[in-house]
């Protein structure tokens, strides 16, 4: 196939940030190409929400993918999304990593994405088994 009938890639849009920005063009945002994984780290565990965005940016589609995989073998396509599994996660590592407590050493981009590939498995896990539970009856009062 000719490279010049290839489309050319879309701008991809950068989601909601805390303060509300919406819709800003990922050109738009600050280049956080630049910087080490560790700078990134340190300046997520700072709360920097910008740094927060890069991270979801260059994760995320490695989560989604796997997410979308578990969620196809533990048969709840009909219940769950990837985006879904992909907040639960993006939200758990965000709130537990900014903690000063937290027990996760994480030095390299693929201890990171092992990490949420492993909380991915874990929250599918988790849902499965409440809907088996609500299946059930478990649970109500």
């Amino acid at each position: 196939m000719s490279a010049t009938l290839l489309a050319p890639r879309r701008r991809k849009y950068v989601g909601a940030a805390r303060d509300g920005r919406c819709g800003r063009r990922s050109e738009d945002r600050p280049v956080y190409e630049e910087l080490s994984f560790a700078d990134l780290l340190a300046r997520v565990r700072a709360g920097d929400a910008d740094a927060e965005t890069e991270l979801v940016n260059r994760y995320g589609d490695a989560v989604r993918r796997v997410a979308r995989y578990r969620i196809r073998r533990s048969r709840l396509t009909h219940r769950l999304d990837s985006v879904d599994i992909l907040q639960s996660v993006m939200k758990s590592f965000l709130m537990r990593y900014a903690g000063s407590d937290t027990p996760w050493r994480i030095d390299t981009p693929e201890q990171l994405v092992n990490l949420l590939l492993d909380m991915v498995g874990n929250t599918v896990v988790d849902k499965k088994r409440r809907e088996m539970t609500a299946k059930r009856g478990g649970g109500v009062q």
